[in-house]
């Protein structure tokens, strides 16, 4: 026996509750065997169970269970601009198969655990949850990612043990924490990793200037293992946290963000620590990438920080500074300019390498000890006589004693002029 499926189509008028026929053209609820359109500017929920053969979503259409026994047996398609508000206990999206346009939008309230095998690519995805959640896999986000849950501590964690292994996740769009915590790892171990590769930008943004929008490596009580954001655009904390983790309990973690592009911190943003592992902020950029802040940078763990060769980054701090208060290094293979007030400090120590570039904008120069200059770290200060050295500002400036006698290249960028105070031989 074929039974022929039957297209049924949303009213067009708003759509309605599933099972109440005044929701459908022609008056006939759904069944197993229909395939069902819901038509842009409708919107269509469920309070009791929902099944059928194919369901598609049409630019602008809605779909919203509110039950677990939604059904489709075959396939189910999102078109662009459509939204799926999966409010479930079940972390895949019903059907057997699914077809989700890059702009589609699937909205996560439901399961703790987000998607799974046959249901990890996404258009974007919006995670909206009073307790934390997981993916079940590697995920694919096709446009954006917006975590905006109930609470600033709950938390869309890469990967959990004994729940995951090691992840991988990609974002081709931006990613917008509004409120809880993006991380790489909850509770973890020090066998397991987790990536998020994010191709645009990340905005951590509080409206409310409450630190409630945070993002780091860990987000659990003696997390473990090793978590990276690699972000192909800027990372842009507005009234949010930048955290190396969070909890009572530190853990040993090493979290790493390899940043492409600027970095801004807001006058009402917040960097916290709370972690006994190292971390690092490596830029990785193809150009001049800028650190904006208004507020002191400041972790108690050790950090390490690496400019790439290929990448100009320029420190615009205003009178705040840049710092571990434990140790850690701040390594320049790259371009490194420091704006006049602009500062490192810290027990790090501070490493200029061959073939890179410092611009120095403070009046007091390059300082080898004292507390004096842009690079004022405790620890171990190395200029190479291989570097090359600009000073930049427009205030009257000095050598200072941590100038190498010997450079490979030297520039004098300053409209007030420039004193030699000694012998100094350039090869380039």
């Amino acid at each position: 026996i074929t039974v022929n499926a039957q297209t049924i189509y949303s009213n067009g008028t708003g759509g309605g509750q599933w099972n109440v026929s005044s929701t459908w053209i022609g008056g006939v609820v759904p069944n197993a065997n229909s395939d069902v359109v819901i038509a842009g500017g409708d919107s269509v929920y469920t309070l009791v169970g929902a099944v059928c053969n194919n369901l598609t979503l049409y630019n602008g259409g809605i779909f919203a269970t509110s039950v677990d026994t939604v059904g489709v047996a075959s396939t189910l398609t999102l078109e662009d601009g459509s939204t799926f508000y999966n409010k479930t206990t079940n972390p895949r999206a019903p059907g057997q198969e699914r077809i989700l346009e890059p702009n589609s939008t699937v909205v996560h309230s439901g399961s703790g655990t987000v998607g799974g095998v046959g249901n990890d690519v996404f258009g974007n995805l919006v995670i909206q949850r009073a307790e934390g959640c997981t993916p079940a896999t590697n995920l694919l986000i096709q446009g954006n990612l917006i975590i905006n849950n109930s609470a600033n501590n709950v938390v869309f964690r890469g990967a959990r043990p004994p729940t995951t292994g090691s992840q991988t996740h990609t974002v081709l769009g931006d990613v917008h924490v509004l409120k809880g915590i993006l991380s790489c790892i909850d509770v973890g171990d020090n066998a397991m990793s987790c990536i998020w590769n994010i191709e645009g930008s990340v905005y951590v943004t509080d409206a409310g200037n409450n630190r409630d929008a945070r993002i780091g490596p860990f987000s659990s009580a003696n997390a473990s293992g090793l978590g990276i954001f690699n972000i192909g655009g800027d990372l842009i904390i507005n009234g949010g946290r930048l955290q190396a983790g969070t909890s009572s309990t530190s853990g040993p973690g090493t979290g790493i963000i390899n940043l492409s592009g600027n970095l801004v911190l807001s006058s009402t943003s917040a960097v916290a620590t709370n972690s006994l592992g190292p971390f690092a902020l490596n830029f990785v950029g193809n150009g001049i990438q800028t650190v904006s802040s208004q507020i002191h940078f400041s972790m108690g763990t050790n950090v390490y920080d690496t400019i790439n060769v290929g990448s100009s980054v320029v420190f615009d701090l205003d009178t705040c500074y840049w710092r571990s208060t434990t140790g850690g290094d701040f390594l320049v293979n790259g371009s490194l300019e420091m704006k006049t007030m602009s500062r490192l400090m810290g027990a790090g120590s501070f490493t200029l390498n061959t073939g890179s570039t410092l611009k120095i904008g403070s009046p007091d120069g390059i300082s080898l000890a004292d507390t004096l200059g842009n690079i004022r770290v405790a620890g171990t200060r190395t200029f190479s006589e291989d570097a090359n050295y600009e000073y930049k500002s427009n205030v009257p400036q000095i050598f200072g004693d941590g100038l190498p006698t010997t450079v490979n290249g030297f520039a004098v960028n300053n409209p007030n002029g420039f004193s030699l105070s000694g012998n100094m031989n350039v090869n380039g």
